[in-house]
């Protein structure tokens, strides 16, 4: 063995050591201060972190209890996605029944379906023709700009107007 321990400790300290190897090391701690006090330091981490790591004890069940948990997960899933299907059938099955009993909306149906494809196209032509005139964005811009900066102003003027009407005292 060399001067120092210091590579064993460690193992002192788990008892994997066998009875010669441990009283070779318990004879150099105490003559060799060094080691005495790296065990010492060694032996307070280690009660450190025992105290800050409690053991958790596992229920002897526990494999039973996640498996329900797991059966318990897919069922309900299934189930979400049965109400969701059935949900979507009956809401199919409704619109088809109200189309085909009702005359009002066989004929309002067609009316819908123009007005739709006028605001849809009028979705699509609004940005064409403002980006197609010149200056429009800036100008828009320019404008909130303006209407920003005309609120602040306001806001002041009422907060300044408010301070010299209300005081501390009159309160």
């Amino acid at each position: 063995m060399s001067d120092h321990i210091e590579n064993l400790l460690s193992e002192y300290m788990d008892d994997e050591l066998n009875e010669e190897e441990k009283q070779i090391i318990e004879k150099h701690l105490a003559v060799c201060s060094d080691c005495n006090h790296r065990f010492h330091e060694l032996r307070s981490l280690r009660k450190q972190l025992l105290a800050a790591y409690l053991p958790i004890e596992i229920p002897s069940m526990i494999e039973e209890i996640v498996i329900e948990k797991i059966q318990l997960a897919s069922i309900k899933k299934s189930t979400g996605a049965l109400n969701l299907l059935a949900f979507l059938t009956l809401f199919a099955f409704g619109i088809m029944l109200m189309v085909t009993a009702s005359p009002i909306l066989t004929i309002g149906l067609p009316i819908f379906h123009s007005v739709y494809s006028i605001a849809r196209g009028l979705i699509y032509a609004v940005p064409s023709i403002i980006s197609a005139l010149p200056y429009v964005v800036e100008v828009i811009i320019a404008l909130i700009f303006c209407f920003i900066i005309f609120a602040i102003l306001t806001l002041r003027y009422l907060v300044h107007t408010m301070g010299k009407t209300v005081r501390a005292e009159d309160i």
